[in-house]
């Protein structure tokens, strides 16, 4: 049993989408993604799911319900709806059922009663009792201090999860930026392993990043080489006193001495000096004499 939680339109059903697609034969979305028979039960309608279908080219691995009730399903109707699913899913041997959104389909009434809650999730272990994961799209219901999305409702519903995922833009203020945050904790070390992870969503899908670390290094490594272009060897005073993107901030002293060294042994430029006092470090870009990325 798997939560995900997203701010609206931050990306949950794209995520999905592409997990789908790699699901045909196996693939990668910033890690291994098995082969995988998917049954998503939506709340959306017909022609959107046909689309998505068509953009990523989804085949015969997915099958859809669509908007399987015409309101919010009662007890006994949900209950006797997941009884016909578990039943399909044993039939068709899936291996993942995915519930996009849970507010949507979920039957109880009151989402913060813990007691009403519970019960409608219990019916999901027959899901996996006859074979399959399940995969729950939830919305949050605000952020806490630490900048972590609580999923909206009775706290019931995480303490069910084995695990609990959560997608935030990586750089909210800037809404054109593609790259998203996922983190994810749970009962199982595999989950631990990869407690966070920056996810970039490029023409040929979403390509990992690395660590949020790593992303925000490498936007300030964009700022850095932006600021020596043109210019003299420059000392990392210098370079932070130009510094005036408004999207990035000024890093400390320590970060931008860190930033500089990975950046000259990446290659992104070069370096003299014998960092000391008496003969600074200083750092120039020149495309014309730097050696390709990677060679």
């Amino acid at each position: 049993m798997t939560l995900i939680v997203g701010e609206w339109k931050a990306g949950k059903t794209t995520l999905i989408c592409h997990l789908l697609k790699e699901m045909a034969n196996g693939g990668d979305l910033a890690g291994e993604v098995r082969a995988a028979k998917v049954l998503v039960l939506s709340e959306e309608i017909d022609s959107l799911w046909a689309r998505r279908r068509d953009d990523f080219g989804l085949g015969d691995h997915v099958h859809f319900q669509v908007r399987p009730f015409l309101g919010l399903p009662n007890k006994a109707t949900w209950k006797s709806y997941i009884e016909y699913t578990s039943a399909l899913v044993e039939k068709g041997k899936f291996d993942l059922l995915i519930i996009d959104t849970w507010a949507s389909l979920n039957p109880c009434l009151d989402e913060n009663d813990a007691v009403r809650t519970l019960d409608a999730l219990l019916p999901l272990q027959r899901i996996t009792e006859a074979g399959a994961a399940v995969l729950i799209a939830h919305h949050p219901s605000k952020k806490d201090s630490n900048g972590r999305q609580s999923a909206r409702g009775s706290g019931a519903l995480q303490g069910f999860m084995d695990t609990i995922m959560e997608l935030h833009r990586t750089n909210p203020q800037v809404q054109s930026d593609r790259r998203r945050t996922l983190t994810a904790i749970g009962r199982y070390h595999e989950t631990a392993a990869v407690a966070e992870v920056v996810i970039e969503l490029t023409d040929s899908g979403y390509q990992r990043v690395g660590s949020k670390a790593d992303s925000t290094q490498q936007d300030r490594h964009v700022v850095i080489k932006e600021i020596l272009t043109g210019r003299d060897w420059s000392t990392d005073e210098e370079i932070r006193s130009l510094w005036t993107d408004k999207e990035v901030a000024a890093p400390g002293k320590r970060t931008l001495q860190k930033d500089l060294s990975t950046g000259c042994e990446s290659g992104l430029w070069e370096r003299q000096g014998k960092g000391t006092k008496g003969d600074k470090f200083k750092y120039k870009f020149d495309s014309r004499t730097l050696p390709p990325k990677g060679a």
